[in-house]
């Protein structure tokens, strides 16, 4: 966990984390999903869409998995996010991002 250089994201070696006395302006902090995981559509398609594209694969040959459900799909995601080490742990955090109303308001009428 920590800064990066130039703000890239994805999975680094040990020996690209930066502390915070090497910050500059153009690098960026980013918390690990661990704590920063949004559960929205949008950004949960996202994820499967780099998923698909990491495999090599066209979004379209990711026909398989779908067939076989949504959820296989997402599983393979979160899969592939712990094994890039993207996230090495359940969440603890997650987030629904926009205005509409949150799960636990709708549980709650």
């Amino acid at each position: 966990t920590g800064c990066v250089r130039g703000g890239t994201i994805g999975p680094h070696d040990p020996g690209s984390i930066m502390g915070e006395a090497e910050l500059h302006g153009t690098d960026h902090c980013f918390l690990p999903l661990e704590y920063n995981f949004y559960v929205d559509v949008p950004h949960l398609m996202q994820a499967t869409f780099n998923f698909v594209e990491s495999q090599g694969a066209a979004w379209e040959e990711a026909e398989t998995l779908r067939s076989n459900g949504k959820g296989h799909l997402l599983n393979a995601t979160i899969r592939w996010l712990r094994e890039v080490g993207m996230l090495r742990d359940k969440p603890k955090i997650i987030h629904f991002p926009g205005t509409l109303r949150k799960p636990w308001q709708r549980w709650a009428s």
